[in-house]
């Protein structure tokens, strides 16, 4: 009878079993493997584990010597879904009453992603090699079975480390000074174990040489191999990096990783010196970092980097997570990035960026060198699948935060993306610095392929969004947009950009009869009459028109930067009979409230409620207007904060409105990282209880987004307009028939905010979709 070993790693303790030849059983799954000739079974070591990561558990792995064409078949009584990553094709599938059979003929790294309710991982490694003990005298050698070590292995100069099959070894190696190690065979080293943060292979030698072959490598506390200044070949490898923004590789220069695996949460391979040839490697992608992230060590360069023939599979495609790309090289430091070639690479379900070129200047106090530069970047044949056109909204970016170009001669060659030809910045949604770039290429000499501009509606295609509304508008910007429709024209207020060394003019009026070509219709209240000790007499922001029992209501968040400045702003309501005025100031005398972005909402019995924002918290109250005056109810309620619900992040800038007997409000969210979603709850009543319409966010935007080209004249001392990246007011309006619109400012940091509009549809739930 032919036997294989089996191992489990359970939550608490680990055991060991040794079977005689039948299929593997693991929680109602069951394995068998076979020559497919003569149906012999196969004997095969597996190995089952829980990583830390919840979204990965549970994984079994299992791996045999191919020697000929072998029959897999996998059985289990809840299997409903399958998923593959293979390092080269995958085979075929043939499932039938929950089972799944398939034929391996060439050696192969397969993942199967098994199941929907309770899903499990199965990484299949069919091997052509089956090695023996190394026949030499310097050999750490580790037989079949279950090795746990207390204490780190600390090999000798010339050591070989040999990890048998069947093997499974829980520690961790400290190469420390040794020279010229040798790590291989089929079995299993797992650090998950170790204490948290420790790379699984360590080492710090300067001009050390390594070779890494056939091991099964796991860490889920730290990166699996982390070797600065020194040289690794690795081949053949599987590393397995499961925990929370834990990374895979990080070789040192003049290292080789070929025919490898790699799973892992945080950067897949972090490239930090030079001279490294990477080829055939198959990344599963977590929800952190980058599958292949370059960037640099002090002052030393990183140059000579050769990427080619890899396969990059994102297993978490979301666009909220800016730092997530397929390829990022992101440059801080003195040392320059340069000589980098990426070629022949297949990216699948791209829900975050693919291209990530930055250069930053470290944060901290005082004087920062300026990051060396980027250059000498080639990509070419790179075919990037996403899952849905919206997942690539402004998927790349290429940008220095210098004023002169220090990223320069990028080329991308033969991108294609959903099928498409890129052949423009547009064509992909890159968004590339005007100042710190120069040379940036786009080149395409593929033959067959689709064109962006073709003109067909393939749901694939991707088109870049509309320029920026800006004629007839403040040059210096706006934002917190209101607008509305009266008698077949729209009209604009809204909080006016200035240069920082002038005043703003009060409230300005804006009409135009088709949304992108606006002029100034009237000053609805001019500063210049207000009196210098009023309690309204700055900022002016977020300026609402509401049309209420005929009359013409416009509110305003104000205060008086020399009897009150830096404080927060307060509400002020003003009245007329018609739009463009004479206005009367309702409270002349204190605001009604504190806070921030108050607006307005009137229901189908002109009953009048005011929504506004203060640190973070979102609230509101009943509202009675005449044309005499503005009285704000006692009965504020608190509607969003973490005492209401669960998963409350700093809000601000609430919108609502009524639509299909649902109350809808939409509101700003800031997440650390400066990224800001707009969310939407809805409510039955207008006092609630309003709840999230799903975890989605209507829009999602990120500081590496935003833009810090200014268009305007500054004086020397003032070159920066105000940030705006962090309040976004999101407002809704009706224009002609049923068709609603949304109104925002550009996402941009430290540069002029311009208009945009854009059409929307309400679900069936209320959920708003923005027409891109």
């Amino acid at each position: 009878m032919q036997k294989f070993f089996l191992f489990f790693l359970l939550a608490i303790s680990s055991s060991f079993v040794h079977s005689e030849s039948t299929p593997l059983e693991q929680d109602k799954l069951s394995i068998k493997v076979s020559h497919s000739e003569n149906q012999k079974e196969i004997p095969f070591h597996s190995y089952h584990f829980n990583p830390s990561n919840d979204s990965n558990s549970p994984i079994t792995i299992i791996r045999f010597p191919l020697k000929a064409k072998t029959s897999i078949k996998i059985a289990n009584s809840t299997l409903n879904n399958i998923e593959s990553h293979s390092t080269s094709s995958p085979p075929r599938f043939k499932q039938t009453n929950n089972q799944i059979l398939f034929n391996i003929s060439k050696p192969q790294k397969l993942v199967l992603k098994l199941g929907q309710n309770n899903p499990k991982t199965i990484i299949i490694l069919a091997d052509s090699t089956n090695q023996e003990k190394p026949n030499c005298e310097q050999v750490i050698f580790f037989g079949p079975g279950e090795h746990n070590l207390p204490d780190p292995i600390r090999p000798l100069d010339n050591d070989t480390i040999f990890f048998a099959e069947g093997a499974v070894v829980k520690g961790r190696i400290e190469l420390n000074s040794a020279k010229n190690i040798t790590i291989k065979g089929t079995g299993i080293l797992d650090g998950s174990e170790c204490s948290s943060g420790l790379p699984l292979i360590s080492s710090n030698a300067v001009k050390n040489k390594v070779s890494i072959e056939d091991v099964t490598l796991i860490n889920q506390n730290g990166p699996v191999l982390k070797a600065i200044n020194t040289q690794v070949k690795i081949k053949n490898v599987t590393a397995l990096s499961f925990g929370p923004k834990a990374k895979g590789l990080i070789p040192g220069s003049d290292s080789e990783i070929k025919n490898t695996l790699i799973w892992a949460q945080n950067n897949a391979i972090e490239i930090k010196e030079s001279n490294l040839d990477i080829k055939s490697i198959s990344v599963l992608q977590g929800e952190y970092g980058a599958a292949f992230h370059i960037s640099t060590i002090g002052t030393t360069n990183t140059e000579n980097v050769q990427i080619e023939n890899c396969k990059i599979t994102h297993l978490c495609p979301s666009i909220d997570n800016p730092d997530v790309a397929s390829f990022s090289i992101f440059n801080q430091n003195a040392g320059e990035i340069k000589q980098v070639k990426i070629q022949n690479i297949e990216v699948n379900q791209a829900g975050g960026r693919v291209f990530s070129l930055q250069t930053h200047i470290l944060p901290g106090i005082g004087k920062k060198p300026d990051p060396g530069n980027i250059e000498n970047i080639q990509f070419s044949n790179i075919k990037i699948q996403t899952l849905q056109p919206k997942h690539a909204r402004r998927l790349n970016i290429i940008r220095g935060h210098q004023p002169h170009p220090n990223i320069r001669n990028i080329k991308l060659e033969n991108i294609i993306l959903n099928g498409y030809s890129i052949e423009s910045p547009d064509d992909g949604h890159f968004f590339i610095g005007s100042k710190s770039t120069k040379n940036i290429e786009f080149l395409s000499t593929t033959h067959n392929v689709k064109k962006i501009s073709s003109p067909d509606n393939s749901p694939a295609r991707l088109k870049p969004c509309p320029s920026s509304v800006e004629s007839g508008l403040n040059s210096y910007g706006n934002k917190d947009f209101h607008i509305f429709m009266e008698n077949e024209k729209f009209y604009l207020t809204a909080t006016e950009q200035t240069n920082p060394l002038w005043d703003k003019r009060g409230i300005i009026l804006y009409e135009s009869t088709d949304m992108q070509n606006w002029h100034e219709k009237a000053v609805l209240i001019s500063r210049s009459e207000i009196p210098d000790s009023a309690w309204f007499r700055d900022e002016w922001r977020a300026p609402e028109i509401h049309k209420i029992s005929n009359k013409y209501y416009l509110t305003f968040n104000n205060r008086n930067n020399k009897t009150n400045p830096y404080k927060k702003t307060g509400l002020g309501i003003a009245v007329a009979s018609q739009l463009t005025g004479p206005y009367k100031i309702l409270n002349p005398d204190k605001p009604l409230l504190l806070g921030n972005n108050a607006t307005l909402f009137t229901d189908e019995n002109d009953s009048t409620f005011c929504f506004w924002d203060m640190d973070g918290y979102l609230f509101m109250a009943p509202l009675k207007l005449s044309e005499n005056e503005a009285v704000l109810s006692d009965d504020i309620r608190e509607i969003f904060s973490p005492e209401t619900h669960e998963n409350y992040h700093f809000s601000d800038a609430p919108f609502v409105m009524k639509k299909n007997n649902q109350y809808i409000l939409v509101f700003s969210q800031f997440y650390g990282g400066y990224i800001v979603r707009i969310r939407q709850m809805k409510a039955d009543n207008i006092n609630g209880p309003w709840n999230f319409i799903d975890e989605g966010a209507i829009m999602t935007f990120f500081e590496h987004e935003a833009n810090d080209q200014l268009k305007m004249p500054y004086k020397k001392g003032y070159t920066f307009a105000p940030p705006t990246q962090v309040i976004f007011n999101h407002h809704i309006f009706k224009g002609t028939g049923d068709q609603y619109y949304m109104s925002w400012h550009t996402s941009e940091k430290y540069a002029e905010p311009y208009l945009q509009i854009k059409p929307i549809k309400f679900r069936g739930n209320g959920k708003i979709d923005v027409c891109q």
